[in-house]
């Protein structure tokens, strides 16, 4: 594979890691972004060992022929051989870094999204907990208050709905949870 090959699919993953960002911003996390970054990362992989085969290569030939090259274009091209693999391994460490950037950013708000399901859930449960324990508590075979009140049922279920919506505003209202 010559380095100019190399060059330009380090290019195409540029625009194709560009795409995916789009992507990120637009439609949040999803499987099939998952499935790309998995897909660019092996392919950076490919590439980096790539890179380093070609720099053994190129390390062979300065070490076996080096005295053998006498001409000072040839030494020129092998040096700009070596800087063109230097930035391409840069390149590609890069796009690494940032693809796991990446990844941690997807990961963090799909944390974020199941906290904010998982605290919505909590405040139903602990709405919902309030007027289950209520009509517990008159249904025992005690003496209770409003039991011998006509609409005596009604005012606790209203009583019970009423803390419920006290609670979930006093929820709502609260930062920390």
């Amino acid at each position: 594979m010559s380095i100019q090959k190399v060059i330009e699919d380090v290019k195409e993953k540029r625009e194709e890691i560009s795409l995916l960002e789009t992507q990120i911003q637009s439609l949040g996390p999803s499987e099939t972004i998952f499935n790309e970054i998995l897909r660019l990362k092996k392919y950076l992989i490919l590439l980096d060992f790539i890179i380093d085969s070609d720099r053994k290569i190129l390390s062979f030939i300065k070490r076996e022929q080096m005295e053998n090259i006498k001409e000072i274009n040839m030494q020129t091209e092998v040096t700009l051989l070596e800087e063109r693999m230097d930035t391409l391994d840069s390149l590609v460490r890069a796009y690494n870094k940032y693809l796991s950037s990446l990844d941690t950013i997807i990961n963090n708000n799909s944390s974020f999204q199941l906290n904010n399901i998982m605290k919505t859930l909590t405040e139903l449960t602990v709405v919902l907990t309030i007027p289950t324990i209520t009509y517990g508590f008159w249904g025992i075979n005690l003496k209770l208050p409003f039991q011998g009140v006509p609409y005596g049922s009604l005012l606790v279920i209203v009583i019970s709905l009423l803390i419920s919506v006290l609670v979930w505003y006093w929820l709502k209202k609260k930062k920390s949870l």
